[in-house]
């Protein structure tokens, strides 16, 4: 009686949907792969990426054939938490992916594909790379380690580690490449960092240590082997770290010249597409996917923009979708966008229904952070930002998210926007910690808009309440802006003698006792604080960087942002304040925003700072402080500063664009 029941349920489930289905997993999907039909030397390799609300660790995903029978598979990687990337044999152009069975154990299959090209992260353990021997030690230390990231890759050609901010890392690729010439190949690498090159586990091409990349290939860097008609297996172990994290393999044959390795070099994968997403005993199935499209650091927050796109399947047309992002913000549409104001896991929730009246919702916890594997992901234009966040719904954005809102809308002088968002967070219960951020927000608000005693009052006022070092470096920068030197001076001074002050506000101290100096003219004094607080090494590296951001945001006649990079600038490496292009662009910035006076104020601080009268900014400054006295209508004093830069520095081009202003 009981296999009468079975057989009579697996039939009906036949009738119902068509092809056999696995009653014990939720959902599937349907992959199509387009394969040739002719007979290769090497076998079919396929792979799917897909987005799904599997078990965390894939545990529960099953690969089925057209005909039901089970496909061992490799699941290859798991990002963001709900997508995954697995890989299989392919006998066949039709698979299903089974998921959704809580109570399924890991299958362990022993196959893993001989085709393309996998790239494998870890986080490094050692640091020893001169020679084989012990680059091998750290290599194995760290596979037994944690796994940063595993996906198909196109070629060996990376520049950073496409998994995560993590620097100090043990890369790993590993691909088959088929043969057709018998003969001797020549294999190169060339990284900054250690690495090796091995051909069917034989080292061929080698670069020990630490040391930078070269744009071309020595035979320090290259070997070679004969290679017969087939399948031969590479690998490539690269270990890197910070500035550290170049890594290119390239080859030739006979008399060519060495080029990188291709993708097409590699034996060919198949990917498969996916037709639909089915749920047992439903007929719709709530699906979708999603991108990473916008990346901005914005003050001490990351915007972070994707674009959700509705994959839902129904024999009848879906009309309605409504998208819920986790963080209290909803929207309607099939393929949308949504800007998260700080990384981490938000449990996104699609509810769709069809023509006919049909319902269904799906949810996955995915984890929202930069997608690395992507070279460059521009900025939205700052309007675009305002105006997504003018539509969010202020009551039910987690408090977090709202003090970042507030902290952004005010960044960009939207400060009654910024004031909702203050409104929005004194009506919740907050602990201290809390208060204190709500309260340098609104103090924030008010110093932008140069009530500078309402601003003081608030922090005075919570000082006499609470001892806070953040709050009092707020006020002492505030005196600083406003030329009250000694009341500055004295919050400076309190700040670095409290104990157990946070060493990243007491650094600010230090830079804020420079900066009293440096406006007093007291050279001397500022450069000594300044260089303490730089890292010469790091300062090489990124200094250039740094400008050409400003230059960038400046271009955009984007200020805001500039005197922000200005100021990320000036905190990493506060000897830049003395040195001329900094004050230079920061005087360009105020031009922009209008404020003429601080301006003028950052040109005369530099050139009284300024001994080196060969200094290449000198000219600049002079000129752009004549600038700002023209356009606030102080023609006199204009002329004057104009006709001190003809006489000072005849021969810069500054001194003729000045004699054109005096004609």
């Amino acid at each position: 009686m009981k296999k009468i029941i079975l057989l009579f349920y697996i039939l009906l489930s036949w009738i119902s949907y068509g092809e056999w289905w696995n009653t014990e997993w939720k959902y599937r999907k349907k992959v199509e792969f387009k394969i040739p039909q002719k007979k290769l030397p090497f076998e079919k390799v396929g792979v799917v990426d897909f987005f799904a609300n599997a078990k965390k660790d894939g545990s529960d995903i099953r690969v089925v054939d057209e005909k039901g029978n089970s496909v061992k598979f490799y699941l290859v990687g798991i990002f963001s938490g709900a997508k995954y990337q697995i890989c299989f044999p392919l006998n066949g152009e039709t698979y299903y992916i089974y998921y959704g069975n809580k109570n399924a154990r890991k299958e362990n299959y022993d196959w893993k594909p001989e085709a393309g090209l996998i790239l494998e992260v870890y986080e490094r353990k050692g640091n020893k790379c001169y020679n084989w021997k012990v680059s091998k030690e750290v290599i194995e230390k760290s596979k037994r380690g944690r796994l940063i990231g595993r996906s198909f890759w196109k070629k060996i050609w990376d520049g950073t580690n496409p998994f995560g901010p993590e620097k100090d890392v043990v890369k790993i690729y590993t691909g088959y490449f088929w043969i057709n010439k018998e003969g001797k190949y020549y294999f190169a690498t060339s990284s900054a960092g250690a690495s090796f090159i091995f051909i069917d586990d034989k080292m061929v091409a080698s670069w020990p240590g630490w040391h930078g990349a070269r744009p071309y290939i020595t035979a320090e860097q290259s070997g070679s082997i004969y290679l017969k008609k087939g399948i031969h297996k590479l690998t490539y172990y690269h270990i890197g770290r910070r500035w550290r994290e170049i890594s290119v393999a390239a080859y030739r044959y006979g008399k060519e010249k060495f080029k990188v390795i291709p993708e097409k070099f590699f034996i060919p994968v198949f990917k498969g597409k996916i037709l639909r997403t089915e749920k047992l005993n439903s007929e719709i199935a709530a699906d979708f996917k999603m991108e990473h499209t916008n990346y901005l650091k914005r003050e001490r927050w990351e915007l972070l923009t994707f674009k959700f796109t509705d994959t839902s399947f129904s024999n009848s047309p879906v009309i309605y979708r409504k998208w819920n992002f986790g963080d209290g913000q909803e929207v309607t549409g099939k393929e949308v966008y949504h800007t998260f104001i700080s990384p981490g896991f938000y449990n996104i929730t699609l509810f769709v229904k069809d023509k006919k009246g049909r319902t269904d919702k799906v949810s996955m916890r995915i984890k929202i952070h930069q997608d690395y594997s992507k070279i460059y992901l521009r900025p939205k234009k700052h309007w675009e930002y305002l105006n997504e966040f003018k539509k969010f719904n202020l009551s039910k954005l987690p408090t977090p998210q709202l003090m970042g809102l507030a902290e952004i809308f005010n960044s960009y002088n939207r400060f009654s926007e910024a004031y909702k968002c203050y409104s929005e967070l004194e009506k919740r219960a907050l602990s201290l910690s809390e208060k204190e951020k709500v309260l340098l927000i609104a103090a924030r608000i008010v110093w932008r808009t140069d009530k500078f005693k309402e601003a003081e009052s608030y922090y005075k006022k919570f000082l006499a309440k609470n001892n806070s070092d953040e709050v009092r470096l707020e006020l002492a920068r505030l005196y600083l802006d406003i030329g009250k030197i000694d009341e500055a001076e004295k919050e400076f001074r309190k700040i670095m003698n409290s104990k157990g002050v946070n060493k990243k506000i007491k650094r600010k101290a230090e830079i804020g006792m420079g900066d009293i100096y440096r406006v007093k003219g007291e050279r001397e004094k500022a450069e000594k604080i300044y260089k303490n607080l730089t890292d010469q090494e790091e300062y090489k590296l990124k200094n250039y960087a740094y400008a050409q951001s400003v230059i960038y945001y400046l271009k955009r006649k984007d200020f805001l942002a500039a005197l922000e990079e200005l100021e990320k600038w000036a905190d990493e490496f506060p000897v830049v304040k003395i040195e001329g292009k900094w004050s230079v662009l920061k005087a360009k910035a105020h031009i922009l925003e209008r404020k003429y006076e601080k301006g003028i104020k950052e040109l005369e601080v530099f050139q009284k700072n300024c001994k080196d009268k060969n200094n290449i900014y000198l000219p600049v400054a002079i000129y752009l402080e004549g600038e700002i006295y023209e356009k606030i209508g102080k023609k006199e004093k204009s002329q004057e500063i104009f006709k001190k830069l003809i006489k000072e520095f005849p021969d810069s081009h500054f001194s003729k664009l000045a004699s054109s202003r005096l004609q």
